[in-house]
């Protein structure tokens, strides 16, 4: 199924899967964020909290400045 909402991706290097930003597009056809964080993986949330959260506030600021555009 594909995907028509506003979505970001955060790609961590310790994940245990891989979708590459390419892929992800072919789904998710409103892919506004494609992120590679520096450190985490599958836990991510739980690893690496700050770098979560800034990623995703990133990404709803932009959404909020591209609706007021």
């Amino acid at each position: 199924l594909q995907s028509y909402v506003p979505t970001a991706c955060a790609a961590f290097p310790h994940e245990i899967t891989y979708i590459p930003e390419r892929i992800a597009k072919l789904r998710y056809k409103k892919l506004t964020q494609f992120n590679h964080l520096p450190r985490g993986g599958h836990f991510a949330a739980f690893e690496e909290p700050k770098i979560l959260s800034d990623d995703f506030w990133s990404f709803v600021k932009n959404l909020e400045k591209s609706s007021k555009a």
